[in-house]
């Protein structure tokens, strides 16, 4: 199972180049955030237990706290120059 998530193109071209050199794209960004926040709100709006629905909206907080001040923002065009690095 590993092998294979890490040979899909999803890996490769989000997940390698993070952790490779710790950048992303604004648009790579909003795309993983709103995939992420579809599957929270609908979480819960589904979950009826109160508890549960206070950790979802805070871990939707943490996200976006983590993608906005610790994942680094690069424009598209300088992918290739970080990469030659």
């Amino acid at each position: 199972m590993d092998r294979w998530f890490k040979s899909t193109s999803f890996y490769k071209q989000y997940v390698d180049r993070y952790f490779i050199k710790r950048y992303m794209t604004r648009w790579e960004k909003i795309r993983i955030n709103l995939i992420a926040d579809f599957f929270i709100i609908l979480s819960v709006v589904m979950i009826d237990i109160l508890f549960i629905r206070i950790i979802m909206i805070t871990l939707g907080l943490v996200k976006h706290y983590y993608f906005i001040y610790h994942i680094k923002t690069i424009k598209p065009e300088e992918i290739a120059f970080v990469m030659d690095k």
